[in-house]
C-alpha cells in the first residue's frame, strides 16, 4: 500500500559548505520526500537560514538535538 510517505535519511558528515546543501535539497527536489532525516551535521549552532536553504521553505517544521553530550 503506497500512501505517497517518502523519508530520506542521510549521514551528511557535515553541513557547513554550502554544496553539501545544495547537494541535499537537489535530492529533496528529485524525491519528493515527506520526512528528512539528516545525522551528523557537524552544526555547532543550527541558525534559521540554513533549514530552509537545505531543505526549502515546505519543511517549516523541525527539530533538531545538539551534538554536546551525545557522544560516547
Amino acid at each position: 500500500m503506497d500512501h505517497g510517505l517518502k523519508i530520506v535519511v542521510w549521514n551528511v558528515c557535515g553541513l557547513n559548505t554550502h554544496a553539501w546543501r545544495h547537494a541535499i535539497r537537489t535530492l529533496l527536489d528529485t524525491t519528493g520526500a515527506s520526512i528528512v532525516c539528516l545525522q551528523e551535521t557537524k552544526l555547532e549552532l543550527l541558525c534559521s537560514s540554513i533549514v530552509p536553504d537545505t531543505l526549502g521553505s515546505e519543511f517549516d517544521d523541525y527539530t533538531y538535538l545538539l551534538a554536546q553530550g551525545t557522544r560516547g
